[in-house]
This record gives structure tokens, C-alpha cells and sequence, in this order.
């Protein structure tokens, strides 16, 4: 019977570390000072605009606009005058065929 009660009994609880008790005032109080510290920080400078870059980039524009304008003409230049070639020497091909047929 004594090893039945003696086994049904609870075992002691172990106290808790003291680090639990005093950790939150630290805790609290780091959080005070990074709050003071944050709210005490100079306000940020403004960058200023430069408005010489504004133009700048326009022209920038401008000039990729009028390439985009350019580039198919100064590209195929050379395939129109062969092309204009090609028809040529077909249209005298068949008037040499027309003019040996009887």
C-alpha cells in the first residue's frame, strides 16, 4: 500500500529560472530607448530635382523616336533597288521573248 501512495504522489515542481522574472523590464525598457532614439533622429533631406535632366532625357527621346523612323527606309534601300533591278531585267526579258516570238 505504501508503494501505491508513494508512487500516486506528484513530484516536486522545480522553481523557475530568475532570468523569466527580470527579462520583460529590460525588455521594456530597450524598447523606451529605440522609440526616444527614433523619434530624436533629424528628418531626412529631400532630394532635389534636377531639371536640366528632364530635357535631357527628351532628346534622348526624340532621337530614338526619329531613329525608329529612319532605320526601315536606310534599311531596306538597298533591297528596293534591287527589287527595281529585278522587275527591269523581267521586263526586258519579256520583251525580247514577244519580240522573237513570230
Amino acid at each position: 500500500m505504501r508503494a501505491v501512495r508513494g508512487a500516486s504522489a506528484k513530484p516536486a515542481r522545480r522553481p523557475d529560472p530568475v532570468i523569466w522574472r527580470w527579462l520583460p523590464a529590460p525588455a521594456l525598457a530597450l524598447l523606451v530607448c529605440a522609440g526616444l532614439w527614433w523619434a530624436s533622429r533629424p528628418a531626412p533631406v529631400a532630394i532635389e530635382s534636377r531639371p536640366i535632366a528632364l530635357p535631357a532625357a527628351g532628346a534622348a527621346l526624340d532621337q530614338g523616336y526619329e531613329l525608329t523612323q529612319q532605320a526601315p527606309a536606310a534599311a531596306l534601300a538597298p533591297l528596293s533597288k534591287e527589287m527595281e533591278n529585278l522587275q527591269r531585267d523581267l521586263r526586258n526579258a519579256v520583251e525580247f521573248l514577244m519580240a522573237s516570238i513570230p
